[in-house]
């Protein structure tokens, strides 16, 4: 399946490997940031609470490898 903001499997695919590298998300906060594509993590944590778990730096890393995916999606 792919994400809302995703429309091809691979990347759909690569982003789901991308958020499975951090070991503290759920399958839940994976879903929700995929889909929503929070572009910072002050974002990301005002819209998916839970995250407050996962440092900023490290959020903002991964929120920025996706949103690189998605602006070279084919």
């Amino acid at each position: 399946k792919t994400f809302a903001k995703f429309n091809t499997t691979d990347s759909a695919s690569a982003v789901r490997e991308t958020l499975r590298r951090e070991p503290a998300l759920t399958q839940f906060e994976t879903a929700q940031i995929a889909n929503l594509c929070p572009v910072d993590a002050e974002e990301a944590k005002s819209v998916i609470p839970s995250l407050v778990k996962i440092e900023d730096d490290r959020l903002q890393a991964l929120l920025d490898e996706i949103q690189l995916m998605r602006k070279f999606q084919s």
